[in-house]
């Protein structure tokens, strides 16, 4: 048969069964088994009544260590209800590393946040970085802050089968060798790409330290609603070509215009033979 040892209190009374060594040595008190499990349970259902494992010297670390090759080696579960699990650490920080695969799953609302210094998500020698989203991805910056996209070769790329946004109260800087913008859906829509200043007092304004080219197969149009439309208005001394190359018309002004001006030190207007 069976043998047990029962070491126990009876009677209930606020008693305590106290195991308690004062060895020196790093084994002093042992509680081991060669066959079988461990099963240690509090039953108090009380506030104070919990299972405390403590460690009170500076030096002494609390280890929990596992040879076990299941898939949950060491299981920490608190899934009653409205239970929780809470790990708080000082200036030392946490270290979790692991050998394969770990995966972070939450149910409602998450958050990583670091209080002070940087948070790094990145892949060291290989693999893709991956942020995903049932619905939108937010990349909120603090008042003060830059958010800052930093690529290598090849670059960065932005897919989408719908719209993209970009909105900014404020400025927006892009530094790159070569940034391409490319719309390749087939759609109808006349504002398949529309770059626009929405705010009243809002600029857009386009720039190049080389040449600014503009190409289309269809129309181009450059109208001005509220202001005067100017073309070579600054104070450089480089000539304006219209129409240098090609057969085509050129029209300026129409019927109903109240004026056509031309200022110039030489004006000069050559015809051909029916001209």
């Amino acid at each position: 048969a069976d043998d047990n040892l029962t070491v126990g209190i009876t009677g209930a009374t606020a008693s305590s069964l106290i195991l308690s060594s004062t060895g020196t040595g790093a084994n002093a008190l042992q509680i081991t088994t060669t066959a079988g499990g461990i099963d240690i349970t509090a039953g108090g259902n009380l506030a104070g009544e919990d299972l405390d494992i403590t460690t009170t010297g500076a030096t002494t670390e609390m280890r929990l260590t596992s040879a076990s090759t299941t898939v949950d080696s060491i299981a920490i579960q608190a899934i009653t209800g409205t239970a929780g699990i809470d790990i708080d650490a000082g200036t030392g920080g946490i270290d979790i590393l692991t050998g394969g695969v770990f995966s972070i799953d939450g149910t409602g609302a998450s958050n990583v946040s670091a209080t002070s210094g940087n948070l790094t998500l990145s892949t060291i020698t290989t693999g893709v970085l991956i942020l995903s989203s049932a619905g939108n991805t937010t990349l909120d910056v603090a008042t003060g802050g830059l958010l800052s996209v930093d690529v290598a070769a090849p670059g960065i790329e932005v897919a989408t089968a719908n719209n993209i946004s970009v909105a900014a109260s404020d400025s927006i800087g892009v530094v790159a060798q070569t940034l391409t913008i490319e719309l390749t859906g087939a759609e109808d829509d006349e504002d398949d790409f529309t770059v626009r200043a929405v705010g009243t007092n809002g600029d857009l304004l386009l720039t190049s330290g080389d040449d600014l080219l503009i190409d289309t197969v269809g129309l181009l149009e450059l109208n001005s609603s509220a202001g005067v439309i100017s073309i070579g208005n600054d104070a450089v001394n480089q000539n304006i070509g219209i129409g240098t190359a090609g057969t085509r018309a050129i029209t300026v002004g129409n019927a109903a215009s109240t004026e056509v001006e031309l200022n110039g030190l030489l004006v000069d207007i050559n015809a051909g033979a029916t001209g």
